[in-house]
């Protein structure tokens, strides 16, 4: 098939999905993005360690995916504000945001056998300690943001990897994941083991009734976001993959209200 046949394919199959929905004349841009609060990539030093190490850089992310800085807000703050619309507002990004990460010094601490996390604000107050030019001020900044609306963060999940498989390869001794830990990073891993789990998806399974782990992390992962961020989320973005339609009743009761997924979709059923 010509690629001009399968661009109007997916032209034509654009339209027909968007029949269904709200519509509005307004002209109007969202921009919605995601992996906001994620420490994946420490620093070079840690990516340049992990290399000589033998862990692979499998992408982009594994190469380039480090936790937001002060420069990086400041720049994207001047773009938000350099645009207005008729009415004089700021663009507006809404970040698909993460309320936790790993608790690098407590893992050490304990071997690397038990999971431990930490907030995001205990997270850059660690990094300002490590490297003040980067990330002095950032959480203030960020803060900053939301309170005058250019950022409008909402939850993609308490972490963003899949804790079942996190938990199976610290207690095999991995030596990825170990090497990637002891760089203060969770990147470039191989694979998860399971056909239907990609290692950075918190919400993918194997079987079915897996999904019934996911409520503790749903609703302490809210919870968390609402203390870290200020107020409740009401919109939901599964880190690294997709969720099964199960785990939406717990998101509902949580507060969620609206869901970023695809209209078709293949959900694995267990």
């Amino acid at each position: 098939m010509t690629e001009p046949i399968v661009e109007m394919k997916q032209t034509i199959f654009n339209n027909i999905k968007n029949i269904y929905g709200w519509k509005t004349k307004r002209k109007i841009v969202v921009i919605s993005v995601d992996d906001y609060g994620n420490v994946r990539l420490d620093s070079k030093k840690a990516r340049k360690k992990m290399d000589q190490a033998g862990l692979k850089v499998l992408s982009r992310f594994d190469a380039f995916d480090t936790l937001e800085t002060k420069e990086d807000l400041e720049m994207l703050f001047e773009a938000l504000s350099s645009v207005k619309d008729k009415n004089a507002n700021n663009a507006v990004f809404t970040p698909f945001a993460l309320a936790c990460n790993i608790d690098f010094e407590k893992m050490t601490e304990s071997n690397n056998e038990i999971y431990h996390y930490e907030p995001l604000p205990t997270t850059y107050e660690k990094l300002v300690a490590k490297d003040p030019i980067a990330y002095e001020g950032t959480w203030s900044l960020l803060k900053e943001g939301i309170s005058t609306g250019l950022l409008v963060p909402q939850f993609h999940g308490r972490e963003h990897f899949n804790l079942k498989v996190f938990e199976e390869k610290l207690a095999q001794k991995d030596i990825e994941l170990l090497t990637a830990l002891k760089n203060r990073s969770l990147t470039s891993l191989s694979g998860s083991g399971y056909a239907t789990i990609n290692y950075t998806a918190a919400f993918e399974f194997s079987e079915y009734k897996e999904n019934e782990h996911f409520t503790n992390i749903i609703t302490e992962g809210l919870d968390i976001f609402e203390e870290v961020y200020g107020y409740r989320s009401v919109h939901f973005n599964p880190p690294g993959g997709r969720e099964h339609p199960i785990i939406h009743k717990v998101l509902k009761e949580a507060g969620i209200k609206y869901l970023d997924t695809p209209f078709v979709k293949i959900e694995h059923q267990g």
